[in-house]
């Protein structure tokens, strides 16, 4: 009985049941912010854990019996040989502690949002993840699900207060950051006139500026933000401004187009915090 109506992943998901004979090995869906995706599943016995394999990552690159020799040569590298304690996901004073903030546009996410709890901010959602660290499968995240929420009995509030205190802006002068990121050297000049604002490991940065807008604002007062990506911010401060918000929208709008994956774009304009609250 085929367990797929895709042929292609019927070959694939029936050669390496032979492979791993003594494994449950699945394909299923899983929902990401880039749209739903088809994922391979190995997991062997007393394990707990498997790594996901996206089976998109393989179209187009080979035979079935290639796709499977790569899929293979993946999960040896990525698999987990033991049980990994998970009970401290069940204990909410645990997780509070480990809650972060990632930031996406609401409208492009409406249906990615229906099972997790988000705070509304403008024309954004502020979604949850809980940060893991861990000796067996190093550093990974989880997104939180409405039913997680339940499980703890809490609140978006409470989630929502925590997960600021967890987050921690690392701001650095466009100079430094370019210099940094691929030996660009800019103009001395422009130092101070932006600065870019991420977290520490620059993944899902962009949440930090709404969870540190208070700080941001004891910095620079009133000031603009351009969404780079979900991952990291711009912020101009408005003294040092020489453009009008409309051109900053349209430059948001050009290096979406030319710079930024579809799936990491935040927003097709930029913000402008007025002292008090950010403004569209």
């Amino acid at each position: 009985m085929r367990e797929t109506k895709n042929l292609w992943e019927q070959e694939i998901l029936d050669e390496m049941r032979k492979r791993f004979p003594n494994a449950d090995v699945t394909i299923r869906t899983v929902q990401k912010i880039e749209g739903d995706l088809r994922g391979i599943i190995i997991r062997e016995k007393n394990n707990n854990v498997a790594p996901t394999m996206y089976l998109d990552d393989y179209k187009c690159n080979g035979t079935i019996t290639e796709i499977c020799d790569n899929l293979e040569k993946v999960y040896k590298k990525a698999k987990i040989t033991s049980n990994v304690d998970l009970d401290w996901f069940r204990n909410f004073d645990i997780v509070k502690t480990k809650l972060r903030i990632k930031l996406v546009n609401y409208e492009k996410n409406k249906e990615y949002l229906a099972d997790k709890p988000f705070v509304k901010i403008l024309d954004l959602a502020a979604m949850f993840y809980i940060e893991v660290k861990n000796e067996q499968i190093e550093n990974g995240s989880v997104t939180v699900l409405n039913n997680h929420m339940e499980y703890w009995k809490t609140s978006i509030d409470v989630m929502y207060a925590n997960a600021c205190m967890n987050e921690h802006a690392i701001i650095k002068d466009i100079v430094d950051f370019m210099y940094e990121m691929s030996d660009v050297e800019m103009p001395e000049v422009l130092r101070g006139s932006q600065l870019v604002v991420s977290n520490e490991e620059r993944t899902f940065g962009a949440g930090t500026f709404i969870a540190e807008l208070d700080r941001l604002k004891r910095l620079y007062g009133k000031f603009y933000v351009l969404p780079s990506s979900i991952h990291e911010v711009i912020v101009i401060p408005e003294n040092k401004c020489p453009f009008s918000k409309e051109q900053l929208d349209e430059q948001v709008r050009e290096v979406n187009q030319t710079e930024v994956a579809e799936n990491e774009i935040l927003s097709d304009h930029a913000y402008y915090f007025n002292g008090e609250s950010l403004e569209v």
